[in-house]
């Protein structure tokens, strides 16, 4: 299994990528799977503790990560 960690993406930017891998042909839970985690922000103060990540897992071929790596990081 490989991942990959995409920051500062919002929630709707990272369903578009999971719907572009779904269209090329992918399978969740099978050759993929994501987690979105949430920013966080100080209570009292409001500012933020810790940006907003989202983490995709790739199985099997490494072509898969390296693929999305190149298309989405950076």
């Amino acid at each position: 299994m490989i991942t990959v960690r995409l920051v500062q993406r919002t929630a709707s930017e990272v369903l578009t990528i999971v719907s572009e891998i779904r269209q090329a042909g992918l399978r969740q839970g099978i050759d993929f799977d994501f987690a979105y985690h949430q920013a966080s922000h100080d209570p009292i103060n409001g500012h933020l503790i810790k940006e907003p990540y989202s983490v995709f897992s790739f199985y099997g071929d490494a072509e898969y990560a390296l693929i999305f790596k190149l298309k989405y990081s950076g």
